[in-house]
């Protein structure tokens, strides 16, 4: 079993949004680029496909077309995470895991000496595909001697595939079509298939020569990609080790001090593991495990999940552990501690740069460290700032994120500020009647009397689903000098804001 394997998960984002949502499984789900109404769609479902929506329309037009779509914005995140996952399932299967940087769901492995675990390559695929399935992936597994030719075959979602010489994988490779192939531009492939060259076979029977000139750098490096030259070897990439420490106690412990001992003692292993690997702590998990006997009455989980994040990534335990001390004293545990892991997030070790003069007088390692502080006292959600975001309505247009660190100051020049709009927590009613504009000389009940209007200025939204918003915003000038920002909406006038 000298061969190379390629593990493909198709559609790894909308399998993922899928495991999040299992009751959207047999519906039609999309996934958008962003949580927006004009963002495109990335993936979407065969019930989705079958009623016409396809990748590359925007959301807002596949929602009037398939008013029951369902659908989630892609995540970065969500996507690292998921590729390590099956980083870590296909490790289980082979010693040597390449994942790929440009396609993700598309992993190849080096099955060198597995015959001695299983009686065939083929046996090998089924076992990675089943494992596969039962952690809610669907999955191609090929396995033969080529990196391209494997992956353009695991992408024609053929199950499980072992070849048993390179002879039958040139010829199985030969009959995949074209549009299998992503980076191959759309023009590029109707113009080949103009020619009659719809399949790898096709294009690899065209002869070499301005091939380039004629159908640009993307299909002579497909041709040359499928011919087999130029193939780099394969690459492993090691499973990152967990950087975790556990302890059970030979007695319960209640002690906030002795505690501490037990976590600094667990805490200087994985910083001494993290200098090995020139990294730094950027956050810690600390799980306690309670005596289930001494829980009091109404806590029923026997452990307790927190995290500590320390203001600059940590190479050593006192930060972390003050960070602590404050956290038991604000937050003691429900019941004796019987045991204790601790789990850490590596991050680079940050460079520092000594300079000889401040050009402020504001100290930025100290406001972090006094952030930290106050996530240890009163949760992680204690510190939070601002952020403002694209939305159709303002009262949407903000929300409260947590804050990592104070932005630098930014001074402006001299002179009168720009105006800003104040919202209000909720829309306020006024004594208008819906059924006219505001006029100058109106009295308000408790704004005075108009002396200026302008508007009416149409916003509308959610017009997507069943939340549509249709409404007439304007400024209203009072004879005191404020500026109210004013709308209407199902024949009755609101207050938003001020203007300042």
């Amino acid at each position: 079993m000298d061969r190379l394997a390629c593990v493909e998960v198709p559609d790894l984002l909308l399998q993922q949004a899928l495991q999040d949502h299992p009751d959207w499984v047999g519906q039609p789900v999309a996934v958008v680029a962003e949580d927006r109404p004009l963002s495109p769609i990335l993936q979407a479902t065969s019930e989705a496909r079958r009623l016409g929506v396809r990748p590359g329309m925007r959301y807002a037009a596949a929602l009037a077309l398939v008013p029951t779509l369902r659908g989630q914005a892609a995540s970065d995140r969500r996507q690292d995470l998921a590729r390590d996952r099956l980083h870590r399932v296909l490790s289980a299967f082979s010693p040597a895991v390449e994942p790929s940087r440009d396609h993700p769901g598309t992993l190849w492995a080096d099955v060198r000496g597995m015959q001695r675990l299983f009686p065939s390559a083929n046996a090998w695929g089924h076992a990675v595909r089943e494992t596969l399935a039962r952690e809610g992936y669907r999955a191609s597994v090929v396995v033969g001697f080529s990196r391209f030719a494997t992956w353009a075959l695991a992408r024609m979602d053929a199950g499980v595939l072992a070849f048993r010489s390179r002879d039958r994988e040139r010829e199985a490779l030969t009959r995949v079509p074209l549009a299998r192939v992503p980076w191959l531009p759309p023009d590029r492939r109707e113009a080949l298939e103009v020619l009659g060259i719809a399949t790898l076979g096709d294009l690899l029977r065209v002869p070499r020569e301005g091939l380039s000139a004629r159908f640009g750098a993307e299909v002579e490096a497909l041709r040359r990609a499928a011919s087999g030259e130029g193939e780099d070897p394969l690459r492993p990439v090691p499973v990152p080790d967990p950087l975790r420490e556990a302890e059970d106690l030979e007695e319960r412990e209640e002690d906030p001090d002795r505690l501490l001992f037990w976590v600094k003692r667990l805490l200087d292993r994985i910083l001494g593991r993290l200098a090995m690997q020139g990294m730094a702590l950027g956050s810690l998990q600390i799980r306690w495990t309670l005596d289930d006997l001494l829980l009091p009455s109404g806590v029923g989980q026997a452990s307790c999940l927190w995290t500590v994040r320390p203001a600059d990534p940590a190479t050593r335990s006192l930060p972390l552990l003050t960070l602590l001390r404050l956290r038991l004293a604000s937050d003691p545990l429900p019941a004796p501690v019987v045991g204790l892991a601790l789990q850490a997030e590596a991050v680079p070790l940050p460079v520092g740069q000594l300079r000889l003069f401040r050009e402020t007088r504001r100290d930025p390692v100290a406001a972090r460290e006094v952030l930290a502080r106050l996530r240890a006292r009163f949760g992680e959600e204690a510190v939070v700032g601002p952020r403002l975001g694209d939305a159709w309505l303002p009262e949407e247009a903000g929300r409260w994120v947590p804050l990592e660190e104070l932005a630098p100051p930014r001074p402006r020049a001299p002179g009168p500020g720009p105006r800003v709009r104040r919202v209000l927590p909720a829309p306020v009613e006024l004594s208008i009647p819906g059924d006219r504009l505001p006029f100058p000389g109106l009295p308000v009940r408790g704004l005075g009397t108009v002396r200026a209007w302008k508007g009416p200025f149409w916003v509308s939204g959610r017009w997507w689903d069943d939340r549509e918003v249709r409404r007439e915003y304007g400024y209203l000038e009072t004879r005191d000098g404020q500026v109210i920002w004013v709308f209407r909406e199902g024949g009755r006038w609101w207050v938003q804001g001020r203007v300042e």
